[in-house]
């Protein structure tokens, strides 16, 4: 009897240290699990950590080029902003320049328009006094000096006896009759003259031109 017992006990105790070592070796089996699962996560961990990383290198070459563009920005907006500057002063510069050629085109058109006015009254005057031999020569002197004034000043005139017509300086007012075909279409006398000035006609000169007989 007490063998028997003695020897269930003996059983008893290897089907516990059996079941200890399996469980044991499930225990050990776990931690390797484990083990794995942890070196998995560092794994993990490190690459995440080389991936923040790469990430904040990224961030940092990005906020240096924002850096870089916003110094360019400013730079090109000054250069702009200069530009702008010299563009409006050359603006003002040029409507400070139209204005005195406007000025001066006004004050040219004034003296030419005096000059005109002068000559006109002295030639005027001229043949008021043309048969006073007192006022004669005085008048044909100061006829031919005013005239060489217009020519030093650019101004020519027209309206000369003799000369062809030409509706363009000439502004006819009577027909004189002629059998001469050669006086045909020419000035045959002044009523007053014309004048150009740098090509520009100021005022044509009036005059009677010759017309052939028979013609209409």
């Amino acid at each position: 009897m007490f063998g028997k017992r003695k020897k269930k006990e003996a059983e008893g105790q290897e089907i516990l240290l059996r079941e200890l070592r399996g469980g044991l070796e499930e225990l050990g089996g776990k931690m390797d699990r484990m083990q794995s699962a942890l070196d998995k996560i560092s794994q993990d961990g490190e690459a995440l950590d080389d991936c923040l990383t790469g990430i904040s290198d990224d961030l940092d070459m990005l906020d240096n080029g924002l850096e870089e563009w916003e110094r360019t920005l400013r730079s090109q907006t000054d250069s702009l902003e200069d530009l702008l500057d010299t563009m409006e002063a050359q603006s003002r510069g040029e409507t400070e320049l139209q204005q005195r050629l406007s000025e001066a085109e006004e004050r040219e058109q004034a003296l030419l328009d005096l000059v005109s006015l002068t000559r006109d009254q002295l030639d005027m005057v001229s043949r008021r006094l043309s048969g006073d031999a007192a006022w004669s020569d005085q008048f044909a002197m100061m006829s031919r000096e005013s005239a060489k004034l217009l020519r030093n000043a650019g101004i020519r005139e027209t309206g000369v006896v003799g000369e062809p017509v030409d509706y363009e300086i000439h502004q006819v007012l009577e027909a004189v009759e002629t059998d001469k075909k050669e006086q045909d279409h020419t000035v045959a006398s002044v009523f007053s003259v014309g004048r150009i000035y740098r090509g520009r006609i100021l005022g044509k000169a009036k005059v009677a031109a010759y017309r052939l007989k028979g013609e209409t």
